[in-house]
């Protein structure tokens, strides 16, 4: 039992003092002093141990105690070298994880105190002797120290490892397990008593001592298969970053950043770097950048010295670098990193690739749709620009025609004639171009108003009878009497016309009729027509722009391909949608649908015949020539006679009785005297001008609220108003806009609950920021369930829906609203990306409000449309 006893403690003293030696001899290599650290931590542990055990050798044993002073020497050294052992764990601690600078100068006095003791204090050599209570303090001392010694970077150092990658928390707890292992072996002997001195003890604890080394060896250097293991656990992660890194298409900057941090990982490396194929450093972390420019400028090679990898990165543009450098908790890398790395570096070239790639095609189609709005705003000028010649070759050809200058001869007539319908043919080719480059560059806008369906159309064919008597046409109308739509009535008479002349022009027999199917909330149009028909492959195209149907008989036609193209836009910009049913050889029906036009909300005042308008001086004591009251008015004030007998004419027009007033002093005095509905204001007045107006209303609590259209040629964002409640009608003004600005700040818009019902979330944001003008609330529903579960918690005002959801789509979620009596009557505006069929229209025709494009949601008037949306149910807007 003796002899095993001290072969273990041999064995186990040489196990300690070769460790140290193998890590001594790297430091002198690498010369990192945490190396070092670890060496004389390791290595002087041996060093006691193995002089114990020559100690312990009985020829040794008795020639020193023949000799005190050489013992009293060797034991001084034993303690000098077990203390230090602890201090260099100590430093090592400090290196990786610093102590506070008072903490550690504080640890460095009290372990210069116990040197001092220990060698001050004549310690006993042999364990049998039993120690005085001067030395068992000694020892006391001594053997707590250096426990703390220990103890405490093993338990920072654990602690420290929970957040670093697998191979460096692997090692550094595999330290830390060591060191606890020979804190526990000491509080065990030192609790085992006279115990520890029988040679079965002795025994068990020589064993767990050598167990120690391989787990200290295994937190030094790792051999590969035992790095591989612990790697094995972080691989699904690394599987899935990779993933993430193909798919990314962020700039490269960015993902450099993302990737340099699992390059380290991988490795359970300190640092890496990513230098692109120029020699820029996209990113680098826990990396010198002194030390990457060095390595761009004179590259070492993939291996270096076990201490750092250059992977080649191959881009498509030229070769970058993956670099990564080992560091104090880090094993040196073997071709087991590297191969790991080569392959992480393949799939990170392919992703930096992929995302240089992305960044080129939307610089491309960034530069597209500057060269497109470019092309649209020289298309615009340029029609501008030809359409004045083209008015004085048509004038002049009519004048030719006319016979003003002399009657022509047979032959000039038809030479002039052609010129005439040509010079049209190009002024017509002028307006389409001029219209699409406005729709393109979001600059055409559409004046809605009501719009009598049935005269506008009746009106229309009237003009187009005759073109199509002369193919021996009959042109009819059906069911459009009496259905009143919202549009541009200008916009409105362009589409039916290019929708009629084409059926007239691609039909040689029979007739063209034009149908109108009115449901609750919109108009179903339709001009049918028992032509040749569109083929299937074509339905689709003929709605782009200069896009037509090749064949003979088509082609002999002539045309642009802009009509159909313009009648797309133009629907689109009124809320509907347009689409043709067709059958070769027998007709085809182009449709579109129109929202309805809302309920009349304006406050109208009755009209009293013969007395409609009024000077200032008559109404200056607050009795009216019609008897009526002194609120039920506008007061228009304007310096200018002929603007204010306009807008009094308008006002008349829209159901209202008005005051007048010459001058902003006067103005004053009515709206104080009268107290009118509203006020229109001429901003620019000689004397007392309509800012003056404006800021005398505002000082007198009888006419701050009194609402004020302002009458401006100067655009709004040149205007500093100090009043709220204004609105702006800039000159030269429409009858409808000067009619709306009146019900509007007469009438503003309520507070709006608007639901968005999408399964995209980036929905929400544009249609909120499309609707920053009015007041409104937002909430967001990402599916159809859930949608339906918050409608029940409170009704909205106003639903937007996609049609094209995970689970439950659109449709079905628009048919269970529709199917409850508490949310049938909720305005619903799909904006949808799904192109509709003809089949989809008539599924939603009797259930929605408005349809709008996705693409058209950050355009037009989003805010109008709510504001219908919203008179309609009954609140005032």
């Amino acid at each position: 039992m003796d002899a095993l006893n001290q072969g273990l403690k041999w064995a186990t003293a040489c196990a300690f003092l070769l460790l140290g030696l193998v890590t001594l001899v790297d430091w002198a290599r690498k010369r990192d002093r945490t190396r070092l650290y670890v060496a004389g931590a390791v290595g002087l542990l041996g060093v006691v141990s193995l002089a114990g055990s020559i100690q312990a050798v009985p020829a040794v044993k008795s020639g020193l105690q023949a000799a005190p002073v050489v013992l009293r020497l060797l034991t001084s050294l034993e303690l000098i070298a077990f203390v230090l052992s602890g201090c260099a764990l100590l430093a090592l601690r400090n290196a990786l994880v610093p102590y506070p600078g008072a903490v550690r100068r504080g640890l460095q006095i009290v372990a210069g105190a116990i040197l001092v003791i220990g060698v001050a204090v004549p310690l006993p050599s042999d364990a049998a002797v039993k120690p005085t209570p001067l030395q068992a303090v000694a020892i006391t001392l001594i053997i707590g120290f250096w426990t703390v010694c220990i103890g405490e970077p093993a338990v920072r150092l654990w602690l420290r490892a929970r957040h670093l990658p697998a191979v460096q928390r692997a090692r550094m707890r595999a330290f830390s397990t060591g060191y606890g292992l020979i804190v526990l072996l000491i509080a065990v002997a030192i609790g085992a008593g006279t115990g520890a001195k029988s040679a079965g003890f002795q025994l068990a604890t020589q064993a767990a001592a050598l167990v120690i080394v391989p787990i200290l060896y295994a937190s030094f250097a790792p051999p590969a298969w035992l790095r591989r293991m612990w790697r094995a656990r972080e691989e699904p992660a690394f599987a899935r970053a990779v993933r993430e890194l193909v798919a990314s298409s962020s700039n490269p900057e960015e993902m450099a950043r993302r990737s340099v941090g699992w390059a380290s990982r991988l490795v359970g490396a300190d640092g890496s770097a990513i230098v692109d194929f120029d020699g820029r450093i996209l990113a680098a972390e826990g990396i010198d950048r002194a030390l990457v420019e060095r390595l761009i400028r004179e590259p070492d090679g993939s291996r270096g010295d076990g201490r750092l990898i250059v992977v080649p990165l191959n881009f498509e543009t030229g070769q970058g670098s993956l670099i990564v450098q080992a560091g104090a908790i880090t094993p040196l890398f073997g071709a087991d990193e590297v191969v790991q790395l080569e392959v992480y570096a393949t799939h990170l070239t392919l992703a930096l690739d992929r995302c240089r790639l992305t960044a080129a095609l939307r610089d491309s189609e960034a530069r597209a749709r500057e060269a497109n709005h470019a092309k649209s705003k020289f298309l615009a000028s340029m029609s501008h620009e030809l359409r004045t010649p083209m008015g004085a070759i048509i004038g002049f050809g009519d004048v030719l025609a006319e016979g003003v200058d002399g009657e022509l001869n047979a032959e000039q007539h038809q030479d002039v004639e052609r010129i005439r319908v040509a010079a049209r043919h190009l002024l017509a080719l002028l307006d389409d171009v001029l219209d699409i480059s406005k729709i393109e560059a979001g600059r055409l806008e559409l004046s809605t108003t009501n719009v009598e369906l049935g005269a506008l159309t009746a009106d229309l064919l009237a003009t187009l009878k005759p073109v199509a008597s002369a193919k021996s046409l009959e042109v009819e109308a059906h069911g459009l009497d009496g259905v009143t739509v919202w549009a541009d009535p200008q916009r409105l008479r362009q589409i039916l016309l290019n929708l009629v002349t084409n059926a007239i022009k691609f039909t040689e027999t029979g007739a063209v009729t034009v149908r109108c199917e009115a449901s609750a909330s919109s108009a179903l149009i339709s001009v049918q027509d028992t032509g040749m028909g569109v083929p299937a492959s074509a339905r689709e195209l003929i709605f782009d722009e200069f896009r037509q149907i090749d064949g003979g008989d088509r082609r002999s036609k002539g045309g642009t391909g802009l009509g159909l193209a313009i009648c797309r836009r133009l629907v689109e910009l009124h809320g509907g949608a347009i689409g043709v049913d067709s059958d070769v050889g027998k007709g085809s029906t182009f449709w579109f649908t129109l929202p309805l036009a809302p309920a009349q909300t304006s406050r109208a005042v009755p009209s009293a015949a013969g007395a409609d308008t009024a000077p200032g001086d008559s109404g200056g004591n607050g009795e009216l020539p019609w008897g009526g009251s002194t609120g039920d008015v506008i007061l228009v004030v304007d310096d200018d006679a002929d603007s204010r007998a306009l807008i009094a004419k308008r006002l008349k027009d829209g159901g209202y009785r008005s005051v007048e007033a010459s001058s902003g002093a006067e103005g004053i005095r009515l709206a104080r005297s009268l107290i009118p509905l509203a006020i229109t204001l001429d901003l620019r007045m000689p004397v007392t001008d309509g800012l003056e107006v404006l800021r005398a209303l505002s000082a007198d609590a009888r006419t701050r609220d009194i609402p004020v259209v302002l009458i401006t040629v100067t655009e709004r964002n040149h205007i500093a108003v100090p009043a709220d409640g204004v609105l702006y009608v800039q000159k030269p003004f429409s009858k409808e806009g000067l009619l709306t600005a009146i019900a509007s700040v007469m009438h503003p818009m309520p507070a709006c609950d608007v639901m968005v019902i999408d399964d995209d979330p980036r929905v929400l944001e544009l249609i909120s920021k499309s609707l920053a003008s009015i007041d409104a609330t937002f909430r967001y529903a990402s599916s159809g369930p859930e949608a339906l579960e918050a409608v029940k918690t409170k009704l909205p005002d106003v639903i937007f829906l996609d049609l094209v959801m995970p689970g439950m789509s659109g449709f079905e979620v628009l048919s269970r609203l529709r199917a409850n009596e508490l949310t049938q009557r909720i305005p619903v505006i799909v904006a949808s990306a799904k192109e509709l069929t003809g089949e989809d229209v008539r599924l939603l025709n009797d259930q929605i409000d408005r349809l709008v494009r996705k693409s058209d949601l950050g355009s037009g008037n989003l805010a109008g449309t709510i504001r219908q949306l919203v008179a309609r149910q009954g609140v005032p807007v």
